[in-house]
């Protein structure tokens, strides 16, 4: 069987660039791996951000909770030195008539033991003449001064804002508390504190925490800050220039609003990621206060160690993103090897089928898709073989069969060539009939002259009768003759009648043999379509179990019109033999009648050689007998003229039959040809159908 054509899709397959399906499958997945560990590095990246974006949020926040709680407690303590030393003063003055003196001693004493102290001071409220532990100032009355009224109001302790000194040239804060002797006020007891002490607790703090502070109040003026030189300055720009006396941080403005612009989210009540840069470093600060002073307290940490974190954090990720990345290939190599194999195998198995080996089942134990592919594939096999067999059968059938049609059309043809000479020999006795038949005629108008003779010329009788003797004789024996040939042409009618019925019953057996190889056909026609279905579900893999199912379809196809055409062509022969028959029929039944007449004209004869010899015995009868003749010339032309028509149509006849004859030939000659050629095609599908192997 020659192989099909390429397809132009399986052209155009091969044309386009092949890819492993090893590196298909490794690409996918580390693709996949790639894209599934971005997204987890990126979603990881940004909770591990916020993560540590509040972990170091938290850190700032605990240390600026730390350094405010240490501010508090400072707060406090000065506070409580304070109410103690108002205590300690309303006691001098409920014991002492003159206090003045105790009270300033105190004072010095009391600032003797905080060197943070710059001043102490008390305002009675009886004169206002402030007495003071360091003030050369001359005595006035202070009752006026803010301070003292702030007091006498609240009738508590109170903090001022922060203040530079003139005379000491240092920041200061002030913080008041009333003095009362009994349930009146008798005065008011304050500290002037030297800020210093709070920079160097500042310090302190951002040692241990490592972290930058900056305390400025609620006016943006600078307490303390880890930006040097920075004390007593305004870093609010909005507040620049309204604090007499006070210079702003940075003298150009849109710098200053630029580096300080955190300060408005500050007072807009911002309390966590504070951005501020300072000399080129980026900071992330949180917020916390001091209330009783209205101090703000930020608490800075470089962002850099937030980046390096990140930094950290991005090395490892894509380090994990590598090593994810070849463990996914590893695991692409290892599932596409396996799937590789199992395919490898697969297409050596099919390619056997493809070579005719029906008996080569894919062998898949694992319970999977692949495993119903294998199960499936090896029921396909199996239908196939089955298939295959039933096609084998019905091929050696119709193979028995073509070699039964062609021996019948070659018996048929050798009838047909009989017959053929037979009717050519039909046609020859016809034509020597006719023959004969113009011979006696011929004869007869010779005896016609001779009797007119007679009655002309009496006188000559005797010779002429003599003569009249000879030619009966030779008319008696050509009688004869004719009688024989009519015997003859009899016997070969007979013999033709029979080789018409022959040749009917061998017409009869070749129209069944043909029937049956039409049955054939169409039963093998059906299979064909059943193969090429079970082909069409088989996919790519019953290509060429398609091919075989269309190619038996097509000899199927051709046998059955070649019976078709044979069991038309038996139909005309059974057709024309009937016909001959029924010539042979009618040709022997005017036989018959020739033959009647040539008994007829036999014996007419036998009666002229008698009246002959009557004549010759009896010449005075002579002329009576030369009227009975006259009188019998007429039948006898007549009878001679019907038999050489019957016999001119007894040999048209012949030749009709001769030609019938030889058209039966040429048609047994063609069903023969016909059926050598189905033999053939047979013989190439047995061999087609060989190919495949079914038995294991």
């Amino acid at each position: 069987m020659t192989s099909s054509p390429a397809s132009p899709a399986s052209l155009h397959r091969q044309d386009r660039r092949r890819y492993s399906l090893r590196t298909k499958w490794m690409l996918l997945i580390c693709i996949a791996v790639f894209l599934s560990l971005t997204a987890s590095t990126l979603m990881l990246f940004a909770t591990v951000r916020s993560s540590l974006q509040r972990s170091f949020a938290n850190a700032n926040a605990v240390q600026v909770e730390s350094a405010t709680r240490e501010m508090r407690m400072l707060t406090e303590q000065y506070e409580k030195s304070l109410e103690q030393l108002s205590l300690s003063i309303g006691a001098l003055a409920a014991s002492a008539g003159r206090p003045a003196q105790p009270i300033a001693l105190l004072l010095q004493a009391t600032q003797a033991k905080d060197p943070s102290l710059q001043n102490v001071f008390f305002i009675p409220a009886s004169d206002g003449h402030t007495l003071a532990s360091s003030s050369a100032n001359p005595p006035a009355d202070d009752r006026q001064s803010s301070l003292y009224r702030l007091v006498a109001q609240e009738k508590s302790t109170a903090w001022t804002s922060i203040r530079l000194d003139a005379a000491a040239g240092k920041m200061t804060v002030t913080v008041v508390t009333p003095v009362m002797k009994g349930s009146e006020l008798y005065g008011t007891a304050g500290y002037d504190i030297d800020l210093a002490g709070i920079g160097a607790l500042r310090e302190s703090n951002e040692s241990f925490g490592k972290n930058k502070l900056i305390l400025f109040d609620d006016r943006g003026l600078v307490v303390t800050s880890f930006m040097k030189g920075m004390e007593g300055k305004n870093i609010d720009p909005n507040a620049s220039g309204r604090t007499e006396g006070t210079a702003d941080a940075l003298k150009d403005a849109g710098e200053m609003k630029k580096t300080f612009a955190w300060v408005e989210d500050v007072a807009a009540g911002k309390r966590e990621d504070i951005a501020f840069k300072w000399q080129g470093v980026r900071y992330a600060g949180t917020v916390s206060y001091v209330y009783s002073m209205n101090w703000n307290v930020v608490s800075f940490t470089e962002r850099k160690a937030l980046d390096r974190s990140l930094q950290g954090f991005v090395q490892i990720s894509a380090i994990a993103l590598v090593i994810g990345l070849v463990i996914g290939a590893l695991a692409a190599l290892y599932i596409a090897t396996r799937l590789l194999r199992t395919i490898n195998a697969l297409r050596r198995t099919i390619a056997r089928t493809a070579d005719g080996n029906l008996t080569a089942e894919f062998d898949y134990a694992a319970n999977d898709e692949l495993g119903d592919l294998a199960a499936s594939y090896n029921e396909m096999l199996h239908r196939v073989r089955s298939l295959i067999g039933k096609v084998n059968v019905g091929v050696s059938s119709v193979e028995e069969t073509a070699h039964g049609v062609r021996v019948i059309s070659g018996e048929n043809g050798r009838t047909s060539r009989e017959a053929a000479r037979s009717t050519e020999e039909i046609a020859a006795g016809a034509a020597g009939t006719t023959l004969e038949l113009e011979k006696s005629a011929e004869a007869v108008r010779l005896l016609t002259r001779e009797i007119g003779t007679l009655t002309v010329q009496s006188a000559d009788i005797e010779r002429e009768l003599a003569t009249s003797e000879v030619q009966v004789r030779d008319g008696d024996a050509s009688a004869a003759h004719l009688e024989a040939s009519f015997e003859e042409l009899e016997q070969a009618f007979g013999r033709v009648a029979g080789m018409v019925d022959d040749l009917c019953a061998q017409s009869q057996s070749i129209s069944s043999v043909t029937r049956a190889i039409s049955d054939i056909a169409e039963q093998t026609n059906v299979l064909a379509v059943n193969a090429a279905i079970e082909a069409a579900r088989a996919g790519a893999h019953g290509r060429g179990f398609a091919v075989v199912a269309d190619e038996v379809r097509r000899l199927a196809q051709q046998a059955r019109h070649s019976a078709m055409q044979i069991q038309r062509t038996i139909t005309g022969v059974l057709e024309q033999t009937g016909s001959l028959a029924e010539v042979v029929n009618r040709t022997h039944e005017v036989n018959g009648i020739q033959k009647d007449a040539v008994s007829h004209v036999s014996r007419a004869m036998n009666q002229i050689q008698t009246s002959i010899a009557r004549m010759l015995a009896h010449v005075a009868q002579e002329r009576s007998t030369i009227a009975a003749i006259d009188s019998q010339k007429g039948i006898v032309v007549s009878s001679i003229d019907t038999i050489l028509s019957v016999s001119e149509q007894t040999a048209a006849s012949s030749q009709e039959i001769a030609s019938s004859v030889q058209a039966q030939a040429a048609a047994a000659a063609e069903v023969s040809e016909h059926a050598a050629r189905l033999v053939e095609l047979v013989s190439e599908l047995k061999e087609d159908v060989a190919r495949f192997k079914t038995e294991l």
